[in-house]
């Protein structure tokens, strides 16, 4: 965990030891991924792009997040809420 948090990730090592949480970390590892998935993207598209062309067959390429469930939708209510939120934030910042 160390080592993909702080080596590749680069979270400084005190932050990791002294304040980073379980719940934290998991999210850290997710994000990582995340930003590596377009790339991998890319990847599948060449390679089927390049399999139609000399087979003419698609090749099954399968990635843990093509199973991922989808996101629910976000109610009008959550959403005004959240502006609210977000508004009131960007008035604070604005006048110290």
């Amino acid at each position: 965990m160390y080592q993909l948090i702080v080596g590749e990730g680069g979270c400084p090592p005190d932050y990791f030891f002294y304040r980073m949480s379980l719940p934290e970390a998991e999210d850290y590892v997710a994000g990582m991924c995340r930003r590596h998935r377009q790339g991998w993207e890319q990847t599948r598209s060449l390679i089927s792009a390049v399999c139609q062309i000399l087979t003419g067959e698609t090749p099954d390429m399968e990635f843990p997040w093509d199973d991922e469930a989808p996101r629910e939708e976000i109610s009008d209510e959550e959403l005004t809420e959240l502006r609210s939120r977000a508004k009131e934030m960007e008035r604070r910042l604005n006048n110290g």
